[in-house]
């Protein structure tokens, strides 16, 4: 009788080693770096919660069937998980000009970012959380990379200055492929104002993109390519194997 009593308690303990180690292996799997961009180590919990907010994006515009379409030779998944990595890499290398030009989060905003990362982390359910493995800490520090990636387009682009001929251009072009319509002369204002911001912004994206391109040239890449392509945007796993 204590013989089986020892036994069924060797049989606990056992199960609860069992449960322990999956726990900490699917914890550790999701702590596995898979990138790194100066040096910063980019997680598979990082990569899987912006692989979900792609596929919800993508399925927003095109429906559950645009995993069927093909992009000039690729697949749905092959250009989100693409774009994925270039945003990744692009919110890292802007967060580390963000340093070098001295942008910085006030303590104030800080607080926000912690509540907003809480406010996320309570309308994410319990599998979600568990299936990417961000606490925290991990939320509120890629809300702080969105936030200086901003601030890094602000500080690039605010000395742009538009050069009115080149603008004179452009609004002479775009009004050749309208049909004639009779506008007063304030509408015309207003009409040519408006192309006005939406040229200043159009430039400063190209001027700020040119930018960006030099840095990610200079910048120290590292992909674990062969763990990046088994990474599935549909399931939680690595990949359909």
């Amino acid at each position: 009788m204590r013989n089986k009593k020892y036994i069924q308690i060797l049989f606990m303990i056992f199960l609860l080693l069992i449960c322990s180690l999956l726990v900490v292996g699917c914890n550790a799997k999701k702590n596995q770096p898979i990138m790194k961009v100066n040096k910063e180590t980019v997680r598979l919990g990082e990569i899987k919660f912006y692989l979900a907010q792609a596929k919800a994006d993508f399925e927003q515009q095109g429906g559950i069937d645009i995993w069927e379409t093909d992009f000039e030779g690729k697949t749905a998944e092959e250009v989100a998980k693409e774009r994925t990595m270039d945003s990744i890499i692009w919110l890292k290398i802007l967060k580390n000009k963000a340093s070098e030009m001295g942008l910085k989060l006030t303590t104030e905003e800080r607080e926000k970012i912690n509540i907003q990362a809480n406010q996320i982390l309570e309308n994410i359910d319990e599998e979600q959380v568990q299936k990417f493995g961000l606490t925290n800490k991990d939320l509120a520090m890629m809300i702080e990379e969105s936030i200086l990636s901003e601030r890094v387009f602000r500080e690039v682009t605010k000395g742009f200055t538009v050069d009115e001929k080149e603008f004179e251009e452009f609004y002479q072009n775009f009004n050749q492929d309208k049909e004639e319509v009779k506008l007063s002369e304030k509408e015309l204002e207003e009409d040519k104002e408006k192309l006005r911001e939406y040229y200043i912004e159009l430039r400063k994206a190209e001027v700020f993109q040119q930018q960006y391109e030099e840095w990610k040239q200079r910048a120290d890449i590292e992909i674990d390519e062969k763990r990046w392509k088994e990474i599935s945007i549909h399931d939680e796993g690595e990949g359909r194997k």
